[in-house]
């Protein structure tokens, strides 16, 4: 019990139990690990202390006040004998105990040695356990019992393990139970932790949002007051680009009448070019056919037209 070995239905001695290491003993006892290590000694294919060893320690455990620790001690030193021969009888009786279907080790109708208690109370003086030793807890058997009262004490530990049997079935199952009930609470409480964080996360997600949509806001009512200025200056620029339309629009109309009469005068002077051309024309025929054929009658109708013509040369 001591180092975490079940003794239940088992031999303390049993050889299918690995030895045990280091850091498990000096856990079960108040040591470090290399102290472990420089005091464990082997001797006849047994590792253990040696009995001053562990009397030292539990002297160093009473002065500092551990008595778990000194009890851990004091089971020990129980075992830690220079006689190699006493502890392998010590491990032989172990193995004839009977353990099937038994709760408590022991043979039966057990009952207390005064040589056990003698030396029992020797130990604990040596140990100086701090409170005494009362009696032993098994009476000690003066008179014999008879068979009847044997078998009515064995009917009825019959019924007691029987409902010890049940008891420890129901204790089971409230055992299971137990555990599925720590597994279930530590999966509400995994689920309960996500759901915190998921809050966490939404709230840290609403502040954000909340915090955009106040920047929103801000640019929001930036950009309509900006909008505002553009709307009052776009109006300003229409009323002056209204205001240098009709300033232009009679100048305008000037250009346009002064180009129709352009137009008109361009007219004139291009019929006027016309009648100039073809009166050179008709010159050249004339001083062709006067140079020619100066009597001929086309020539002489030629030059009756150009003298009567406002362009005539005065031929």
């Amino acid at each position: 019990m001591i180092l975490g070995v079940p003794l239940q239905h088992c031999v303390p001695f049993n050889s299918d139990i690995p030895p045990l290491e280091h850091k498990d003993i000096a856990k079960a006892l108040p040591l470090e690990v290399f102290v472990v290590k420089e005091n464990l000694s082997s001797k006849g294919g047994l590792s253990s202390f040696h009995l001053d060893f562990v009397i030292d320690k539990a002297e160093e455990c009473v002065a500092q006040g551990n008595w778990e620790a000194v009890c851990a001690l004091l089971a020990l030193s129980v075992y830690v004998q220079d006689n190699l021969e006493l502890v392998k009888q010590v491990a032989g009786a172990w193995r004839n105990i009977q353990t099937k279907g038994a709760t408590v080790y022991g043979k039966c109708n057990n009952i207390s040695s005064s040589q056990y208690d003698s030396w029992l109370r020797e130990r604990a003086q040596i140990t100086l356990l701090p409170f005494s030793i009362g009696e032993p807890s098994d009476s000690v058997i003066v008179e014999s019992v008879s068979m009847v009262e044997y078998n009515s004490l064995m009917q009825e530990k019959g019924k007691a393990d029987k409902l010890n049997a049940k008891l420890s079935k129901g204790l089971r199952k409230t055992l299971c139970a137990k555990k599925e009930a720590e597994r279930e609470v530590q999966r509400l409480n995994e689920l309960q932790k996500q759901s915190n964080e998921r809050i966490a996360e939404d709230a840290y997600y609403i502040r954000k949002v909340c915090s955009g949509e106040d920047i929103l806001k801000k640019a929001c009512k930036a950009a309509k007051e900006q909008l505002g200025r553009a709307e009052c200056s776009l109006i300003e620029r229409q009323q002056r680009k209204n205001e240098q339309h009709e300033a232009l629009r009679l100048p305008e109309q000037e250009i346009v009448e002064l180009k129709i009469q352009a137009g008109v005068k361009r007219t004139k002077e291009q019929d006027k070019y016309r009648k100039l051309e073809e009166a050179v024309k008709t010159r050249n025929l004339l001083i062709q056919g006067l140079t020619e054929h100066p009597t001929d009658p086309v020539t002489e109708a030629l030059l009756k037209e150009v003298r009567e013509d406002s362009f005539g040369l005065g031929v």
